[in-house]
């Protein structure tokens, strides 16, 4: 793993990164895309770094081992608290789309090694799940006559399977 050594210098290192992907696509993006990227992405560094510091895993001077501490619970952890904090829910997922983007650009610069941690859902997906599976709950427990045990144990099941679908 490449070390850099603030989250300044990652920053600049991922706008450096859009703009060169920028000028190879078919599709360019927009400059104001690449401004949301950074800024998303920013937002999330520091936010991350608060976590690691709170948490006694890190320290302010020690960002450079940013990438150490960066994984999916952490992700899903920032996409919980801004939903806590009420962020409109088109803003929580332009931000997790920026960070998708982000840990394209790591993965391709072997900062990261781990394939899967760009596989976050944004929130409108997980909202979607979980209003399908409300409705699946009730219709197993008015249909079936299921025990909520029982509905929670199929709904684990189906989740897992889900899971292991998805990471294949």
């Amino acid at each position: 793993m490449k070390k850099t050594s603030n989250i300044s210098n990652i920053l600049g290192l991922f706008k450096s990164y859009l703009i060169n992907q920028n000028k190879l696509a078919d599709n360019p993006i927009a400059k104001s895309s690449i401004r949301n990227y950074i800024s998303d992405t920013k937002h999330f560094l520091y936010w991350a770094l608060k976590q690691a510091i709170e948490h006694n895993s890190t320290t302010a001077q020690d960002s450079i081992s940013i990438f150490k501490w960066l994984n999916k619970d952490l992700l899903e952890s920032y996409k919980t608290d801004l939903f806590a904090k009420k962020v409109p829910v088109s803003t929580i997922d332009r931000r997790i789309s920026s960070i998708r983007r982000f840990f394209q650009f790591c993965i391709f610069k072997n900062y990261i090694n781990d394939k899967n941690i760009g596989q976050i859902t944004n929130l409108s997906t997980d909202l979607q799940i979980k209003k399908q599976q409300l409705m699946f709950s009730r219709f197993l427990k008015e249909k079936h006559n299921l025990s909520e045990d029982t509905i929670r144990t199929i709904l684990d099941d189906i989740n897992e399977m889900l899971a292991v679908s998805t990471s294949n």
